[in-house]
């Protein structure tokens, strides 16, 4: 929790004291509380209630599953291989002045197992989604969806915004190793060069 919070601190302060030169701003979500405010399902990797999260999720859920070749992180996904509604929306904000230039965003690893169910490790990153310009004014719940990573674009009030920086952000979990039965160890540090990679068909920075 306190590393959390520290490290959320210096990444926010970072980012505002070069926008607040041009009068911009940071929007985040799922920063303020520690847990997960709403249950998560071992049986699909995703949220036990889509239905009732999706429109304002509190934190992206990406699913990462070992295999000979090594750990891959995707979308949260069906059994059926589909995207589950509301799996590449990040996170919602308030930005009604429209002044938000930078976006910070918590992700929360689920880990598939050779049954096709999940386990979640308690491993989250911040990630830092950064724009060449501020969004438009919205409203006090807007969500950033239809991410895409390998266009380096997300939708905002209905319309295709390009996304000049990503930033991923470590925040070292207290155990960093799992062990999932036939599978093996999987890692923290394993678990973020899998997302790096995922993000890694557009610009993005590691902290």
């Amino acid at each position: 929790m306190t590393e959390t919070v520290d490290v959320f601190k210096v990444v926010r302060k970072t980012i505002e004291e070069e926008l607040k030169k041009a009068e911009l701003t940071v929007k985040t979500c799922g920063t303020k509380k520690a847990e997960l405010s709403s249950p998560v399902s071992e049986a699909t990797g995703f949220w036990e209630n889509p239905a009732a999260i999706i429109s304002k999720p509190t934190r992206w859920i990406i699913h990462f599953e070992k295999s000979e070749r090594g750990i891959k992180a995707d979308f949260a996904k069906k059994s059926d291989g589909s995207i589950f509604p509301g799996a590449q929306t990040v996170g919602y904000l308030n930005n009604r002045e429209g002044n938000c230039s930078a976006f910070i965003f918590k992700t929360h690893a689920a880990i598939k197992q050779n049954d096709g169910t999940f386990k979640f490790p308690n491993w989250e990153w911040l990630i830092a989604m950064i724009f060449s310009s501020p969004l438009p004014a919205g409203t006090s719940s807007q969500t950033l969806s239809n991410f895409t990573p390998s266009e380096g674009t997300v939708v905002y009030s209905d319309k295709n915004y390009p996304i000049e920086t990503l930033a991923v952000f470590r925040i070292h979990p207290e155990n960093a190793d799992l062990e999932i039965e036939e599978i093996g160890s999987v890692t923290y540090d394993e678990a973020t060069i899998a997302l790096k990679e995922f993000l890694s068909e557009h610009n993005k920075e590691e902290i």
